[in-house]
């Protein structure tokens, strides 16, 4: 049964689930997964940006729930309205059953998934849209079963990307009774964007020059000036000795600083691009724009990546600046010093630095995603060391 307490808890990322195994590559906005109280049900509503901050209308593809016991044929059952839920939290005559079937309950701290293919029908949010979520466990095991953490102020906005916003909901300790507020809905919103069209001016900034340390991968931050970007896609550098041949690459990200929640800990990383790319005969590796998942970025805001190969052959530049100095920037990025990895995937003795990352980013202004201008990505940022 819901505590009464009203005080938050510290925030604690999920754990996902081990290394480069069985992740979800689609768009994803999380909540936390602290877990500090919970029932037998939580509701939240998911805002869609407005169109005047360049929203896109998007396709939900599946939730992740938070839930304390670990049972292999959990009940669950989850509706939907729109429109905000509260108000509407004891009356289920405003809702309409979304989900209702079993899933893989996986445990405290443990992404527990409900599938887009458990879905009666495709739930589509265009922007500017409010759409109310009411997720419940019947009771099976305990009466805390579905997990969720106390909040600050009902409505109020919690986690947000640049699509998405998850608002401060309700816990229920029954079905659509015994109500709780505020609390906040632990789980992540899986969702795809529906293709839009964007002004853009196309921009580089050409600093690339030869690095002098070659490692498995590289970690650095990348932090968004005064508007929001998209970033479609990245070229890495690699030895030299390898160009005109296949190398696997892959990149994954994180909104904060790559040093937070463990550097090491997959779980707390979000894979971007997973594949096979031919060297340039310059020695860069471009990865395809059809096998980058784009990440979007609000304005001033820090975003971690990890870029790796599955050989010790990514070009970095060591480097007098300390961690975190920027060594490159636009109008629009700036650059951060990071560290090398040394190993495949990334252990947490395997870091050396400060290293720059050396490489190029491809991205576009504002929120959408996918974007072509002339046949062509808009808005480049090149980057390795200044001489």
């Amino acid at each position: 049964e819901d505590s009464a307490s009203t005080s938050t808890s510290s925030v604690a990322p999920p754990s996902a689930g081990t290394s480069f195994d069985g992740r979800n590559t689609e768009h994803e906005l999380m909540t936390t997964f602290e877990g500090s109280n919970g029932s037998l049900g939580a509701m939240f509503d998911v805002v869609t940006k407005p169109k005047d901050s360049s929203g896109s209308p998007i396709i939900l593809d599946g939730l992740d729930i938070h839930v304390s016991e670990k049972n292999p044929d959990c009940d669950v059952v989850v509706y939907v309205r729109s429109g905000t839920h509260v108000g509407f939290e004891t009356k289920q005559s405003a809702w309409e059953l979304l989900v209702s079937g079993k899933v893989d309950c996986r445990g405290y701290m443990r992404r527990t998934k409900i599938p887009a293919d458990l879905f009666q029908r495709q739930i589509q949010l265009n922007p500017g849209d409010v759409m109310g979520f009411y997720v419940h466990l019947p009771q099976q095991v305990a009466e805390n079963t579905l997990r969720y953490t106390n909040g600050n102020e009902l409505g109020g906005t919690f986690s947000e990307d640049a699509h998405l916003s998850i608002m401060e909901g309700s816990g229920l300790g029954s079905f659509f009774d015994k109500v709780y507020q505020p609390r906040i809905w632990n789980g992540i919103v899986h969702y795809t964007l529906q293709q839009a069209r964007n002004e853009c001016t196309e921009l580089s900034l050409d600093a690339r020059s030869s690095g002098d340390v070659a490692a498995y991968g590289n970690m650095f931050d990348l932090r968004t000036a005064s508007q929001s970007i998209t970033m479609t896609g990245l070229d890495l550098h690699v030895d030299a000795r390898y160009a005109l041949t296949f190398v696997d690459y892959e990149v994954f990200t994180k909104r904060d600083t790559f040093r937070l929640h463990g550097q090491a800990d997959m779980g707390a990383w979000f894979p971007s691009a997973v594949g096979t790319a031919l060297v340039s005969s310059e020695g860069y590796l471009s990865v395809p724009t059809a096998s980058f998942i784009p990440v979007s970025i609000p304005p001033g805001t820090i975003q971690g990546f990890y870029v790796t190969l599955s050989s010790p052959n990514m070009i970095s530049r060591s480097t007098t600046k300390l961690a975190n100095q920027i060594y490159d920037l636009n109008d629009d990025l700036e650059l951060r010093v990071g560290v090398s990895v040394d190993s495949y995937p990334a252990s947490s003795d395997s870091y050396f630095g400060p290293m720059e990352w050396s490489g190029a980013i491809q991205y576009v202004r504002g929120n959408s995603v996918g974007l072509f201008l002339s046949g062509g990505l808009c808005n480049e940022v090149t980057t390795t060391p200044p001489s």
